[in-house]
């Protein structure tokens, strides 16, 4: 079965095609979503099978770590990686296309890094003002 296509723009999106949106992602489904720089495939870090579909969609083994897209930088305090270095970086280039190579030193994504790194970007574009919000990392 296709999967379904939803037209959206910067404009607001109705509760309609938010919670299709939501539920989408919440069953494990992968989601186009744009950035400043490409369109990226949305998937929750916190569902194994989200994440084989991933690389199923993006034609890469399942051992290749993704770069992971955050809302903030509270993910940084939440992988306790927030440290002067990291915090100049941000603080000049995030949001924007920079990616972050940090180590997971709190292990809170272990299925995610085969070598206990993690990829992590601020997107300069942001999702129209009525796209659900990013989940908490696990």
């Amino acid at each position: 079965m296709p999967s379904p296509t939803l037209h959206i723009d910067d404009a607001p999106c109705s509760p309609e095609v938010l919670a299709q949106i939501q539920d989408a992602l919440e069953s494990g489904q992968t989601v186009l979503l744009p950035t400043e720089t490409v369109y990226g495939i949305a998937a929750r870090a916190d569902q194994p099978a989200a994440l084989e579909a991933l690389a199923r969609a993006k034609g890469r083994p399942s051992d290749q770590p993704f770069t992971w897209h955050v809302a903030d930088t509270a993910c940084l305090d939440a992988l306790g990686a927030r440290t002067a270095p990291v915090e100049r970086l941000v603080e000049r280039y995030w949001p924007g296309p920079l990616t972050l190579i940090l180590p997971d030193l709190k292990n809170h994504l272990p299925h995610l890094s085969t070598d206990g790194r993690i990829g992590l970007r601020l997107p300069s574009h942001r999702p129209p003002p009525s796209t659900p919000p990013a989940p908490p990392l696990p």
